[in-house]
C-alpha cells in the first residue's frame, strides 16, 4: 500500500523581532533587528499602537474591538458556545494579529498600488456570501440582525473591514491568476521530470528494503532469535521500527491488509510471519499470544498479542494519470508563486514597532494541556 508523497508548497512565515522601546523604523521582518525591551499587552492603552505598517496602525483598542466582534459572530455560529471558548478564540485573535495585520497592509497597499477598487455590486455578492456563512437552519442571516445592538462606531468599523476584505480577496483572485498564467511549459517539465527521477530512485530503494526484510526472514528460519534481531535492528535506521510487545489486536483490525489477516488465523504461538504487505510498508511479526474473547461479553473473536519488525517503503508519485499529476502540478508551481509574491509584498513594508515588541498574553490552559 503506497500513499502519495504531498508536492511542495511555501508557507507565509513572517518573524517579527523586536525593537528599541522609542519609534524604531525596518524595511524587513528576517529577525535581524537588535534585541531589546519588550512591552507586555496589558500594559499599552487602547491608544498605543503596536505596529504600524505603512503608515497603517494597529492599536490595542482595534484589536479588542476585532476580539468583540470575533466573539460577535462565535456566538451567531456556535448557539452552544461557552465562555471558554469564546476566550480560547479572542487569545488566538490577539495572538496571530501582528502576523496577520502585516499580511493584510501588504496586500492592501499593493492594491492601494495597482487601484484595485471594489463596486457596490462586488461588495453586496461578497456581503451575501458572508451573512451565507452565518446562515442557521439554511436560512442566511441580515446584517440588521449580526449588528443588532452593536454601537454605530462598532457597526462602522465592521461594515469598513468587511469591505476591506472584500478588497483583498479581489486582489488575491488576481494575483492567483497571474501566478496562474506565468508558468511556463519548462517549469512543468522539469518538475514532472524530477517527479520520475525521485520514483525510479524510490523504485531501487523498495528494491533494497524487500531484499532485507527477506534476508531478516532467513536469518530467522536458520534459528536466529526474534529478541536478537529486533534488538540489533532497534534505531538502526529511521526506516525500521522494532517492538517485541506491539500490542494486543483483533483480525479485523487488519481487514485491509488480507494477508495478514489470513496469517493470523494460521499462526501458533511463539510463530512468525514472513514480510508482509501492510500500513504502507513490509511486517514481520511474531504471534506472542493468543487470547480468547469474553464470549458473554465480547464474543467478536480471538486477540493476538503481537511483536514487529517493520519495514518503511518509500512513498510514490502516481505517474499512472499524467494528465492528472501535470494539472496538479501546474497548480502547486503557481501557488509557490503566489506565496513568493506575498512573501516579496510583506518584505517591502515600512514596519514600526513603536513599543517595541509587544508580549501577546498566553494561552495558558492550552498550553498546560498539550
Amino acid at each position: 500500500m503506497k500513499r502519495h508523497l504531498k508536492l511542495m508548497g511555501l508557507a507565509v512565515a513572517i518573524i517579527v523581532s523586536g525593537c528599541k522601546p522609542e519609534p524604531t523604523e525596518t524595511k524587513s521582518v528576517d529577525g535581524s533587528v537588535p534585541k531589546s525591551d519588550r512591552i507586555e499587552y496589558a500594559a499599552l492603552s487602547n491608544d498605543q499602537a503596536i505596529v504600524t505598517v505603512d503608515g497603517v496602525a494597529l492599536t490595542k483598542g482595534d484589536l479588542e474591538l476585532t476580539c468583540a466582534i470575533r466573539g460577535r459572530l462565535a456566538h451567531i455560529t456556535d448557539r452552544r458556545l461557552t465562555v471558554e471558548k469564546l476566550e480560547q478564540i479572542k487569545m488566538r485573535t490577539r495572538q496571530q494579529a501582528v502576523r496577520d495585520f502585516m499580511l493584510r497592509q501588504a496586500v492592501l497597499s499593493e492594491a492601494d498600488r495597482r487601484q484595485i477598487v471594489v463596486d457596490d455590486s462586488e461588495f453586496a455578492d461578497f456581503e451575501r456570501r458572508f451573512l451565507a456563512g452565518l446562515s442557521k437552519k439554511g436560512k442566511p442571516m441580515t446584517m440588521a440582525q449580526v449588528t443588532n445592538d452593536l454601537p454605530a462606531a462598532t457597526v462602522a468599523a465592521f461594515v469598513d473591514d468587511l469591505r476591506k476584505d472584500c478588497r483583498y480577496q479581489k486582489l488575491f483572485a488576481i494575483m492567483r491568476e497571474e501566478a496562474r498564467s506565468q508558468i511556463t511549459q519548462a517549469e512543468a517539465e522539469r518538475r514532472f521530470a524530477t517527479i520520475k527521477r525521485y520514483n525510479e530512485r524510490a523504485h531501487q530503494e523498495e528494491l533494497k528494503i524487500y531484499a532485507d526484510a527477506t534476508n531478516v526472514y532467513e536469518r530467522l528460519k536458520s534459528g536466529e532469535t526474534f529478541e536478537s534481531l529486533v534488538d540489533e535492528m532497534s534505531g538502526q535506521t529511521p526506516r525500521i521500527d522494532t517492538d517485541l510487545d506491539w500490542g494486543t489486536f483483533q483480525r479485523e483490525f487488519f481487514a485491509n491488509d488480507q494477508e495478514i489477516h489470513r496469517l493470523l488465523g494460521e499462526m501458533r504461538e511463539g510463530e512468525f510471519s514472513p514480510p508482509v504487505p501492510g500500513n504502507n510498508g513490509l511486517i514481520i511479526f511474531r504471534l506472542n499470544k493468543t487470547i480468547a474473547p469474553d464470549k458473554e461479553n465480547d464474543p467478536s473473536g480471538d486477540y493476538y498479542h503481537l511483536g514487529k519488525i517493520f519495514f518503511s517503503l518509500p512513498e510514490f508519485f502516481e505517474l499512472t494519470n499524467s494528465t492528472n499529476l501535470r494539472a496538479r502540478i501546474e497548480r502547486e508551481i503557481s501557488e509557490e508563486k503566489f506565496q513568493r509574491k506575498l512573501l516579496q509584498l510583506q518584505a517591502s513594508c515600512k514596519v514600526v514597532h513603536p513599543n517595541g515588541v509587544v508580549i501577546m498574553p498566553q494561552n495558558n490552559a492550552a498550553k498546560n494541556a498539550r
